[in-house]
């Protein structure tokens, strides 16, 4: 257990620590998603979470760069951007993916340079990918796929935005409809239908939970 469910004290740096280097992915899950509760209860939260980024293997690091959206209450944004860099700078590929995708996600503006020269630049073409995705959701909204292979459709990703959370869709618009109205008119339209669904789920699970 990393910090307890019923708003108690959050666990300490070296069982967090323990947990962010544990072989089980989802330990390692868990201890990410409670980081932002154990950096709160620190006098220093960017010094802590560069001891434990210093102290932890790859895939600890790379669930610590996905989750750096939630510690940004934390964080000032020169601290999240010197954290965000970290990882898009970190030796392993893993956690360099992991770094861009998170940034995208959050759409974390500051960040755009440096994933625009990893796009470029990074070894690793699943790295390249991932940060080529991030700088188009956050400069352009949304990033359209290799459309070579597609004539009837125009597959894209973008982020639907619900009350207070994002997540990533890859999804699709007929190429009729982008030559009969635009483009952009199109995405404009799919995206406030997604948004819409988004919500209505929100509103959903809020009256479910009025019930139980």
């Amino acid at each position: 257990m990393i910090a307890h469910r019923d708003g108690g004290p959050p666990a300490p740096l070296h069982t967090v620590r323990a947990a962010l280097n544990a072989p089980a992915a989802e330990v390692r899950t868990t201890a990410a998603d409670a980081l932002h509760t154990v950096l709160a209860a620190q006098p220093r939260p960017f010094d802590t979470l560069i001891d434990l980024w210093t102290s932890v293997r790859a895939p600890g690091r790379a669930q610590m760069a996905s989750r750096a959206g939630l510690c940004r209450s934390t964080l000032s944004e020169p601290e999240e951007l010197d954290f965000r860099s970290r990882g898009l700078r970190d030796r392993s590929k893993l956690v360099r993916r992991h770094a861009a995708g998170a940034a995208g996600d959050h759409l974390f503006t500051p960040i755009l340079p440096l994933l625009n020269h990893v796009a470029s630049h990074d070894p690793d073409e699943p790295v390249r990918h991932e940060a080529r995705v991030a700088a188009d959701l956050i400069e352009h909204g949304y990033h359209l796929h290799d459309q070579s292979n597609n004539t009837d459709c125009i597959t894209l990703t973008l982020l639907t935005r619900g009350h207070g959370w994002r997540a990533r869709v890859i999804t699709a618009i007929p190429r009729s409809d982008a030559d009969r109205i635009g483009l952009h008119a199109a995405i404009a339209r799919l995206q406030h239908e997604l948004d819409e669904e988004t919500r209505d789920f929100d509103r959903w699970c809020a009256e479910a939970a009025k019930d139980t």
